[in-house]
């Protein structure tokens, strides 16, 4: 009958007497509940049934409850609670459970809450300092303080969701924590200059970042000579990676960095040259397929041993009548029937024989 929204009011009076608790939580929290059932469960001697009182309807009298002896209650009531005298005083509760509630707050009235979020800002529990880094209405001035806090847990929230200027991201940027500079190389947007921040930073897996995210020719000119292999393959497939990068990454030591550069959109002909003569198969096959590869490999690559070389030879759409004559006779039927339909598709037929 509680939880029923057709339940009178007359009923709910009743069942805010009943001897179970939930049932009682369930008539605070009930659409038709009113002001004096509210002011009754307000006190209530199960602190469980006054929490749900503090939480569940703006006809509670909040201002009665945060003098109320359970910490959990006052917790919630400093989270939705909009009188500002009430406020700062749950600022200051000896609770920090309450104060984290004042901290957690979205109703915070414009005139108290920059006030109380510098206040909380520094208060001793680092949970609290935790959720003003993270709350919407934290000024500029206050998540500069939060910058240099102690608690590397406190500076990673704000990386994480403070509202930063280009200097706040600075600061942290060159954190001490890599968690904290690692949170800031993640967010959405990042001007170029905190990237730049982060070009030789010690942690490869920011670096990794920074080459993912930038368009900066500089920056990825230093970061195709990185060491870590991770990073130069994140080079080679960047999108903006210049040809003279990638021409040079067409030589690295690691295969998966060649075959990124082999499959990049905008490799230099001198990158797909020395890439046609590669050891690795599947690196001459993504060759074979590039649209920018110079007629003089194919010529190379037509005689490939690896059918898959051969037969994306064949697809290529720049491959000659030459190259596709010659394919046309190939060992492999899947090469030859490729080679005669596109000879056939350009108007020209294979020579028999």
């Amino acid at each position: 009958l509680a939880q029923n929204t057709a339940t009178s009011l007359r009923i709910l009076r009743e069942l805010a007497a009943d001897a179970d608790p939930r049932v009682r939580s369930a008539v605070a929290r009930h659409k038709k509940v009113s002001v004096d059932i509210l002011a009754a469960l307000s006190r209530d001697a199960d602190p469980a049934v006054r929490v749900t009182v503090a939480q569940s309807s703006a006809k509670a009298d909040l201002i009665f409850l945060s003098h109320d002896p359970a910490p959990e209650v006052r917790y919630e009531v400093g989270r939705f609670c909009r009188d500002p005298e009430t406020l700062v005083r749950l600022s200051r509760d000896p609770e920090a459970h309450v104060r984290l509630g004042v901290a957690r707050s979205w109703y915070l009235p414009a005139s108290v809450a920059a006030t109380l979020l510098a206040s909380l800002a520094v208060d001793a529990d680092p949970e609290v300092r935790v959720a003003v880094a993270r709350h919407a209405q934290t000024p500029l001035e206050t998540l500069a303080v939060l910058t240099h806090d102690a608690d590397p847990a406190v500076r990673r929230t704000l990386a994480v969701y403070g509202r930063l200027d280009a200097v706040l991201l600075q600061t942290l940027a060159r954190d001490a924590d890599g968690a904290v500079r690692l949170a800031i190389v993640n967010r959405w947007k990042l001007p170029e200059a905190i990237l730049v921040t982060l070009l030789a930073d010690p942690d490869p897996n920011i670096r990794r970042r920074v080459a993912e995210k930038t368009s900066h020719v500089d920056a990825l000119d230093l970061l195709g000579g990185d060491t870590d292999r991770d990073v130069r393959l994140v080079v080679a497939r960047n999108p903006h990676t210049p040809g003279d990068v990638l021409t040079a990454l067409s030589t690295d030591a690691d295969p998966a960095v060649r075959l990124a550069v082999a499959e990049h959109p905008h490799a230099s002909r001198m990158a797909l040259k020395t890439l046609g003569h590669d050891d690795t198969a599947t690196i001459r096959q993504a060759v074979a397929s590039h649209a920018e590869t110079p007629g003089a490999i194919f010529m190379d690559l037509q005689d490939d041993p690896a059918l898959a070389v051969r037969l994306a030879l064949a697809d290529n759409a720049r491959a000659s009548h030459v190259v596709l004559e010659h394919l046309s006779h190939d060992a492999d039927p899947t090469v030859r029937t490729t080679a005669v339909q596109r000879l056939a598709q350009s108007g020209l037929a294979a020579t028999v024989g």
